[in-house]
């Protein structure tokens, strides 16, 4: 599991009596590991770290793809989930605390190059995981995932998003499965909603307000999921 900030994995960590792992320790990166087991799973947790020279977590596509990539040359896991927080659609059904589940793919709507196939490049459209049969026994909803660089609402990121169909906005998901995608590593998103992105909101504000209900919320879902993978497959999902 790949989280970007610390106060989305500590419910985690502390569900799964999760220790740090010190180890994977580096000078160089700031990267944050736990591990431990729940039944016959194997847990590897891991955190983007926090950038020294302001002291706040690493949030975006940048550090989540270096610690992807950091994850699947070193635990070549069966299967990575990016775990986080994240923007909603009231008019999609969202509200907050709710819990999505990558579906279909997922993409980048900030990174805009109009030239021919540079456009679908920096679109992405990355696999997913088949959910649909986790999502339908755990009571998650579905929605393809969006990626971007930043929290404010943006009028054309947010065209792109409606363009494509997608019904969760975060800063993470989108990096974290292109490396999957060149391991050849099954990717999941899981995510819990913070902020409603079309109402009359600031999205920043709704985030701080709405932190912790969705970070307990993430907490129960990711702990379900854990359980409900128990003595099944890649194949049986």
């Amino acid at each position: 599991m790949i989280f970007a900030m610390r106060e989305e994995a500590q419910l985690i960590i502390d569900a799964f009596q999760l220790t740090k792992a010190e180890s994977h320790a580096s000078s160089h990166m700031p990267f944050i590991f736990y591990e431990g087991q729940h039944k016959e799973i194997y847990i590897d947790l891991a955190v983007n770290g926090v950038d020294h020279r302001y002291n706040v977590d690493l949030v975006g596509p940048i550090p989540s793809a270096l610690i992807a990539d950091y994850v699947c040359r070193t635990f070549h896991p069966d299967l990575i989930i990016s775990c986080g927080t994240a923007g909603g659609f009231r008019s999609l059904g969202a509200d907050i605390g709710d819990i999505y589940t990558s579906a279909e793919r997922c993409i980048f709507h900030d990174r805009h190059v109009p030239l021919p196939r540079f456009v679908e490049s920096a679109l992405g459209s990355y696999p997913v995981l088949n959910s649909e049969t986790l999502a339908y026994e755990l009571s998650f909803k579905r929605g393809i995932i969006s990626t971007g660089s930043s929290l404010e609402k943006n009028e054309k990121d947010l065209r792109i998003i409606r363009e494509n169909n997608a019904s969760v906005k975060e800063m993470e998901a989108a990096s974290i499965a292109w490396v999957c995608g060149l391991y050849e590593i099954p990717f999941l998103g899981l995510k819990s909603i913070t902020n409603l992105l079309d109402m009359e909101n600031s999205s920043q504000d709704e985030f701080c307000r709405n932190m912790q209900i969705a970070c307990a919320s993430l907490a129960d879902a990711c702990i379900r999921t854990i359980s409900y993978l128990l003595n099944k497959s890649i194949d049986d999902l």
